[in-house]
């Protein structure tokens, strides 16, 4: 009895050990392949990582910036869809980039026409006119002819670059490394470039996520976003972008706004801003570009808030760079009315269409059919 017992007891722990020296393979077996899978996810999510990095540093500059990749994209496909067209750019800030359209000047599509296209970035002072020309020109860009924008307000910014990028707004993330040695002098301290771009650099999943989804997958975007990607997103095939509605501000905010640039436009001229002006037009003077100047437009109320002797000191800058460049100035329009602005100097299209028309035939075609040939 007992030995038929501890029989059956036996058995049954031989069962068990026979189960387990079984498991044990097929449980480590498992876990070896749930290692390989993690360690594969890892090498192939740490690959991607580098391969959006270098994209965005190289061929997929909207990935990082893109406000500057998409206007390059289009520049560099009209150059080679249009190569017997010369390239005319206008630079400026968002005055520009919704103040004039290059579809509404009435240049025919044939060959030998100038191509203008609009190369406006919002908040482009003239550090920033200077800082994107200087990124397209190293990009392979090389066109014709340049229109520079003055715009007073713009001319008086004193700062250095940190201060001016990173007032109100983080960029850093839009610049590349070359970008940062391009704004090293005139950084106080070039390692804020260095340390946003590694900042961007060490989680580029969440720095350019918005550049991502804008690009790839624009349908999945918050209509708040949709609003402040417009400047990129609802240019049109010249660079222009109109004025949404949204973005017209409300009379409460404008009164603000226009007490600030009253205060503003008393001020000298910025060193920093006459600078970037000099060196942005050598740099394309030296490139053998033709080069003009262009006042951008303001409503009549606006001009108002000029100081005694605010403008002089504009113009007599500008007729410096003029003399010192041999470069002509186009004067600011004066038929434009306060309902053409949707703030006193950002024009809304249908004033962009009447100062675009009247530039083009007024200073700007007669000017290129002597420039360019």
């Amino acid at each position: 009895m007992a030995t038929s017992l501890s029989h059956r007891i036996w058995g049954q722990v031989s069962a068990y050990l026979f189960q387990f020296a079984n498991l044990r393979p097929a449980a480590s077996a498992r876990r070896r392949s749930a290692l390989r899978a993690l360690l594969f996810g890892v090498l192939a999510f740490g690959l991607l990582t580098i391969a959006l990095e270098t994209a965005a540093e190289t061929v997929k500059p909207e990935w990082r910036d893109p406000e500057y990749g998409q206007r390059l994209r289009q520049i560099k496909r009209w150059q080679h869809k249009r190569p017997d067209r010369p390239l005319v750019l206008i630079a400026g800030s968002s005055r520009t980039q919704n103040g004039l359209s290059p579809g509404a000047m009435d240049f025919p599509d044939q060959p030998g026409v100038p191509l203008v296209y609009n190369f406006g970035y919002r908040g482009a002072h003239p550090l920033g006119m200077w800082f994107q020309m200087s990124r397209l020109l190293d990009d392979g860009v090389k066109p014709r002819a340049v229109l520079v924008q003055l715009a007073s307000t713009e001319l008086r910014h004193w700062g250095s670059a940190e201060e001016l990028y990173y007032r109100g707004q983080q960029w850093g993330p839009r610049f590349s490394a070359p970008d940062a040695k391009r704004l090293a002098p005139y950084a106080d301290d070039p390692r804020v470039f260095k340390k946003d771009l590694a900042k961007a650099r060490r989680n580029p999943w969440a720095s350019r996520r918005e550049s991502l989804v804008s690009d790839l997958l624009p349908a999945w975007q918050p209509s708040s976003l949709r609003v402040l990607h417009a400047s990129w997103e609802s240019m049109d095939r010249y660079g222009f972008g109109p004025l949404s509605p949204e973005m017209v501000a409300p009379a409460s905010h404008r009164a603000e706004d226009w007490k600030r640039h009253a205060v503003t436009l008393g001020d000298p001229l910025g060193e920093t801003s006459k600078r970037a002006m000099r060196d942005l037009l050598a740099r394309l003077r030296g490139e053998g570009i033709a080069i003009a100047l262009f006042w951008t437009p303001e409503s009549p109320d606006f001009r108002k808030l000029y100081s005694p002797g605010a403008r002089e000191r504009g113009e007599d800058f500008a007729r410096e760079l003029a003399h010192d460049f041999a470069a002509p100035i186009f004067p600011a329009p004066e038929h434009l009315t306060n309902d053409d602005f949707a703030d006193g100097y950002h024009l809304l299209p249908v004033g962009a269409a009447k100062y675009s028309q009247w530039l083009a035939e007024t200073h700007l075609k007669p000017w290129l059919a002597e420039a360019l040939k």
